[in-house]
């Protein structure tokens, strides 16, 4: 078949049907690029609103720390306090080493000490008992009253059954005070 247009035809009708191809081309892509967008905005508009969702909740959660972190000090706090004003009244009372030394200053060859058993029943009160022998009973009945004059103790206790024997006794007597 012969060539029947001009050559200046032909080159025209090339370069036109490039042009409507690459215009059906990137409209093609214009549309397809339109299309996505529509449908990827439901799930742009559903990360932002989950992304500040998420920022409030942290928020939330930094408010929540704060509070705990500061109810957990001023806890720390109180505690504190009460170790301090236990410790300031440990600091008025008659030290433990004071009162085994009265103890022992009251002692002589007559009396033995056997075991001390300390007791606190409260913050300025506390009871030692102290177990032992004694020779005679005017031993005893002197070791008590050794004890009573000591400023240490505000109450000697020597129960009466400790003197029931005349030699050889076994005794118990209570000690009260603020040690």
């Amino acid at each position: 078949m012969s060539n029947v247009l001009p050559p200046h035809d032909k080159k025209y009708l090339k370069r036109e049907y490039t042009l409507r191809l690459f215009t059906v081309f990137f409209l093609f892509l214009l549309s397809t690029g339109l299309f996505a967008t529509i449908l990827l905005l439901p799930s742009y508009f559903i990360s932002q609103s989950k992304e500040a969702s998420i920022e409030r909740q942290s928020q939330l959660l930094q408010r929540a720390i704060t509070f705990r972190e500061s109810d957990r000090s001023t806890a720390s706090l109180v505690t504190t306090k009460q170790k301090l004003n236990e410790l300031a009244a440990l600091r008025m009372q008659t030290p433990h080493t004071d009162v085994i030394s009265a103890v022992v200053r009251s002692t002589d060859s007559t009396i033995t000490v056997d075991a001390f058993y300390y007791t606190k029943k409260s913050v300025d009160n506390a009871e030692l008992k102290i177990t032992g022998r004694a020779l005679s009973r005017t031993a005893l009945l002197s070791f008590s009253d050794r004890l009573k004059r000591e400023r240490v103790f505000e109450r000697v206790d020597l129960p009466v059954s400790s003197l029931a024997r005349d030699a050889n006794i076994v005794f118990s007597i209570t000690l009260e005070g603020d040690f």
